[in-house]
C-alpha cells in the first residue's frame, strides 16, 4: 500500500510539475510571425458551435472581422471564419466586445483558418490596445518589426502540425 502511494504521488507531482501533456510548446515572436499568414487585429461578430464530429469534438466557428492587417493577403474590412475545438485548454476562446491581435493560418481544408500555435496565436487587447495573454508585454511596434524582420521567411511547418486534426 505503501509503495501505491508514493508512485501514486510522484505520478502527480510530475504531472503538477510538467503541467499536463496538453501543453503547447512556445516559439519565439519571429517564428510566431514567420508561421502566420494573416496577422491582424480584430473583434468577434459572430460564433456558431458546430454538432459534435465523428470523433466526439464540437467545432466552433467564430467569425471575426478584421480592422487592421499586419501582414497576409486581407483587407481591414474582410471577414474570416477561425476554426476551434471546444474543451481543448490549448484553444483560444475568443469573447464578444473584445478586440485582439490573431496570427492565423489556413486549415487544411481551406475553408478556416486556424490560430497559428493554438492559444499563442491569439493575443486579446486591454482597453489601451496592450497586448495581453502570451503577447503580454508586446508592444505594436515589436509586434511590426518582427513581422518586417521575417516577411521573406516561408512558414516551415503546415498550420495544423500542432493542433488536434479535425
Amino acid at each position: 500500500m505503501r509503495a501505491k502511494t508514493i508512485l501514486l504521488s510522484l505520478v502527480l507531482i510530475a504531472f503538477v510539475v510538467t503541467g499536463g501533456f496538453a501543453m503547447i510548446q512556445t516559439i519565439s515572436l519571429e517564428e510566431l510571425t514567420a508561421e502566420a499568414e494573416i496577422i491582424g487585429i480584430a473583434t468577434l461578430k459572430i460564433s456558431n458551435k458546430m454538432p459534435k464530429d465523428k470523433d466526439g469534438f464540437v467545432k466552433i466557428q467564430s467569425t471575426v472581422v478584421l480592422s487592421e492587417v499586419l501582414k497576409g493577403e486581407a483587407k481591414t474590412g474582410d471577414e474570416v471564419i477561425i476554426e476551434t475545438i471546444e474543451g481543448i485548454e490549448d484553444m483560444p476562446l475568443l469573447e464578444p466586445r473584445n478586440r485582439f491581435i490573431v496570427f492565423l493560418n489556413k486549415a487544411p481544408n481551406g475553408n478556416v483558418y486556424l490560430t497559428t500555435n493554438l492559444i499563442q496565436g491569439y493575443w486579446p487587447l486591454d482597453k489601451d490596445g496592450k497586448p495581453l495573454g502570451m503577447g503580454l508585454g508586446t508592444t505594436k511596434a515589436q509586434l511590426e518589426e518582427a513581422i518586417k524582420k521575417t516577411k521573406d521567411q516561408k512558414p516551415t511547418k503546415t498550420p495544423s502540425s500542432d493542433a488536434p486534426s479535425f
